[in-house]
């Protein structure tokens, strides 16, 4: 991929393969990070591109539609950056909960690492003790496993079969 090194930039090992986390089971949800990182890295580093094309254009076609081209492209690569910041951060606690996980579960569709920084679930990260979201309930049945985890304001539950 030509436009990775903007995820390396912040930090991020992008290798499938990382040292750390191969022994581990069930990758699949940091490859989806991952992969997810690189399609947005490749769309700033596109659109970035589209913005040059744009900014360097000769005025002979209708000129607002230059400058409409031109802001369209600024909002939509502040977008995508942010998403790809959201991502990275993603992808690091995701790393942290694989790494310091109590407790695995595999079900069917699903696969559960819990830890005390958070859980994850496939590629969906929930954050314990940060952003105020706490860990409120775990209820162990014969089949299940319900979490109620959330803030003052928003509570959610995940049940794990």
């Amino acid at each position: 991929m030509v436009f990775v090194p903007l995820a390396a930039f912040f930090d991020v090992s992008l290798d499938i393969k990382d040292n750390s986390l191969s022994r581990m089971k069930g990758e699949q949800g940091l490859k989806t990070i991952r992969k997810k990182i690189i399609v947005l890295s490749t769309g700033i580093g596109l659109g970035f591109i589209v913005f040059l094309c744009l900014l360097f254009q000769k005025a002979n076609v209708v000129p607002f539609i230059k400058e409409v081209g031109l802001i369209v492209t600024i909002l939509l690569e502040v977008v995508l950056a942010l998403f790809l910041i959201r991502t990275i951060r993603s992808l690091k606690i995701a790393k942290l909960i694989m790494e310091n996980q109590i407790l695995h579960i595999q079900s069917d569709a699903t696969e559960t690492f819990i830890s005390c920084f958070g859980m994850l679930l496939n590629e969906k990260v929930i954050k314990f003790n940060l952003d105020r979201t706490q860990l409120i309930k775990v209820e162990i049945g014969g089949r299940y496993i319900e979490m109620t985890y959330g803030t003052h304001n928003k509570i959610e539950k995940t049940r794990i079969r």
